[in-house]
């Protein structure tokens, strides 16, 4: 992999991880856990994760790009 594409898969992972955190804090207040989460590195960062509170369920995803 070159640098570029791995400094973008980490810019990639930062800006999820950031925008998780700050969902997972608010659905939490609300009864949501987190149920699901998936990551595919090989599919250029695609990644997804799913909260459940008994009744509804949020899923966040990020498809990655070439």
């Amino acid at each position: 992999m070159k640098q570029v594409d791995s400094e973008r898969l980490n810019n990639i992972d930062n800006c999820y991880q950031q925008v998780k955190s700050a969902v997972d804090n608010k659905l939490g207040h609300r009864g949501y856990l987190i149920i699901d989460e998936k990551y595919h590195p090989e599919a250029f960062g695609s990644r997804y994760t799913i909260w459940y509170n008994k009744i509804d369920a949020v899923r966040f995803g990020m498809g990655g790009k070439r």
